[in-house]
């Protein structure tokens, strides 16, 4: 009887462990043997941890941390263990959401090293958004991902875009901010400069001082107000703005309504 019960307890739990696991959904351009970055995709170029799957192209081969130009030389399991700790973070403050339910629940964050996919393949610096509806994601260079201010700006990206998919289309609301796309990279800069203080700045990518959420000029520096809402209020209701918000508000009347 004793014996019964013990491999029960222990099948129920291996299940639970299976149950909680999270799917991977690999891009579908990724998985378009035609496309020149999915002709070279495969598993062994790949990383995951709970949270996340890393995904790299045959330019750096199965071992990118041994990849001898140090420009595309990278670290999977440094790179995991870092944004690990980026999405505790963002989880502990409340804008990361991965209750049962939801997409991110269910699968696992992309991250897509750019310049590793041959001179054919995804070039750029950095980019967050979703892959196909269906999870947050980002692509980014080996480069940018030496600490984790760009990872943090990213993430907060696909964070950004899971708000669509989790919460927004649910609820009728439409996509975020169809008016205001400069909040995305305010907001980002203000999720990544809370985990990263020392990259606060009072001047914009343009060397203007301080405008508006609506200027172009200053989009990556507007934060500060952010600031001073979390504050006054806390953190709780810039993280609605995202989830609350109708899609032709401007970021600060969707404040006033929210607000009161």
């Amino acid at each position: 009887m004793t014996r019964t019960l013990l491999l029960f307890l222990c099948l129920s739990l291996c299940s639970f462990g299976l149950s909680a696991q999270k799917s991977v959904h690999i891009p579908n351009y990724l998985q378009n043997p035609n496309d020149p970055n999915g002709a070279q995709f495969s598993w062994s170029k790949t990383a995951q941890s709970p949270n996340f799957i890393l995904i790299w192209g045959n330019t750096v081969g199965a071992d990118p941390a041994n990849f001898p130009d140090p420009d595309l030389q990278f670290n999977p399991a440094r790179i995991l263990d870092t944004m690990e700790y980026i999405y505790t973070r963002f989880k502990d403050l409340g804008f990361l959401d991965d209750a049962p339910g939801t997409n991110l629940a269910q699968y696992k964050i992309p991250i897509v090293m750019y310049n590793t996919w041959g001179p054919n393949g995804a070039q750029g610096w950095a980019n967050g958004g979703d892959a196909d509806g269906i999870v947050g994601a980002f692509w980014v260079h080996p480069n940018a991902m030496d600490d984790g201010g760009v990872a943090a700006h990213e993430l907060a990206h696909s964070l950004q875009a899971q708000c669509n998919i989790d919460y927004r289309a649910d609820n009728g609301l439409g996509y975020v901010w169809l008016n205001a796309g400069i909040f995305w990279e305010t907001h980002a800069n203000f999720m990544r400069n809370l985990l990263y203080p020392w990259a606060v700045s009072a001047w914009g990518m343009d060397h203007y001082h301080i405008e508006t959420w609506g200027d172009w000029k200053n989009t990556y520096e507007n934060y500060h107000l952010l600031f001073a809402i979390q504050a006054s209020e806390g953190i709780d209701i810039v993280n609605r703005l995202w989830r609350e918000s109708t899609s032709y508000e401007y970021p600060l009347q969707a404040y006033k309504r929210l607000a009161g």
